[in-house]
């Protein structure tokens, strides 16, 4: 999981029917205004809708590893005993998964935990995240030396930037209230002028910025079109300006306006929303390779990181364009994304 974001293929973006069809309907389930939550013992998978006649959206699947500790293998989900073998009673220590993940070219890096009896590393590939710990004292010891507590995903580069400089966030949100009052002209002239000198600090300086319009539109009632289209604009210059790829770019479009659409439907019209065509065709037009060369996860060792980072991001380009299945027009090109869904359980 931890260098591929998945669990026998499965992963966020799977509906609770897709996610049951795997693991079985051996699950405790919690409801909870607008919120699902299914606990197959050692796995969950949560989701969100914000209506009854909404689909559900995923937000993340856990791995709740300190439940070993305290239940044994009674926790673990038959189907992943026979697809994993026997779990440990005990956790292996931190370090030694960390030196497995990084001689496999899968660097861990620490960002602030929300729970001060924890720390937190990020895998930024699989966006995966391990919690380790938990006692009060957790900052004074060792981390190699800890036993894994949860293991969590997706963590999106915006949410881990956000977690690093917390801080930060009620200046950014004075800054964008500014921005948002702008002409287009006048935005870039201010991003450019306060962007970091160096080229390697402005990824996260400019994630920062984009999750940060995120979190402020769940705090308010709306009307949210200016926030849309001031979101949509920072998208699109952060690949203007050489921050980031087109892959990056059309990636983090799609995965936004499937957000809007689950949280905030009906959209305002004059927001300029691209329709689902128009993003599911950017997404698989980027994709960087064919269904026969992307490299299968059935067979990690035999590729280089540079092949399994391409079948990443193919995987990552999939899912987002799954988020419009329902809203595509075009019948062609949604029997194209059919053939991409398909195969994408098989990536990496």
């Amino acid at each position: 999981m931890l260098s591929t974001g998945t669990i026998l293929g499965l992963d966020s973006s799977c509906t609770p029917d897709q996610v049951t069809m795997v693991l079985g309907a051996d699950f405790g389930e919690q409801r909870a205004r607008g919120v699902l939550l299914r606990d197959f013992g050692l796995v969950e998978f949560t989701w969100e809708r914000t209506a009854a006649d909404m689909p559900w959206f995923g937000l993340r699947f856990t791995i709740q590893v300190h439940r070993l500790e305290t239940a044994g293998s009674a926790v673990v989900n038959p189907v992943l005993q026979r697809a994993y073998g026997a779990f440990p009673a005990t956790a292996a220590p931190f370090g030694r998964v960390r030196a497995l993940l990084e001689s496999e070219g899968w660097p861990l890096q620490e960002i602030p935990a929300t729970d001060p009896q924890l720390r937190e590393f990020w895998q930024p590939d699989s966006q995966t995240t391990v919690l380790l710990g938990s006692c009060p004292e957790v900052a004074t010891f060792n981390p190699d030396e800890l036993p894994l507590y949860q293991i969590s995903a997706p963590l999106p580069p915006g949410l881990a930037a956000v977690r690093s400089a917390p801080r930060a966030r009620r200046a950014t949100r004075d800054r964008l209230n500014y921005l948002v009052l702008l002409s287009n002209e006048a935005r870039l002239d201010w991003l450019i002028r306060r962007q970091p000198a160096q080229a390697e600090e402005r990824p996260n300086w400019w994630l920062y910025y984009l999750q940060s319009i995120d979190a402020g539109m769940a705090q308010e009632t709306g009307p949210w079109d200016r926030w849309i289209t001031l979101k949509l604009w920072l998208i699109e210059q952060s690949e203007s300006q050489g921050v980031f790829t087109t892959l990056d770019t059309v990636q983090r479009r799609a995965w936004f306006v499937a957000t809007l659409h689950n949280r905030y439907a009906p959209l305002p019209a004059g927001a300029g929303i691209p329709d689902a065509d128009t993003l599911v065709r950017e997404c698989l037009t980027a994709i960087p390779g064919t269904h026969d060369d992307l490299a299968r996860s059935a067979d990690l060792r035999s590729h280089s990181r540079p092949e399994l980072l391409r079948s990443r991001r193919a995987n990552g380009l999939i899912r987002a364009a799954e988020q419009h299945r329902s809203r595509i027009r075009d019948p062609h090109l949604a029997a194209a994304l059919d053939q991409w869904s398909a195969l994408r359980p098989l990536l990496v």
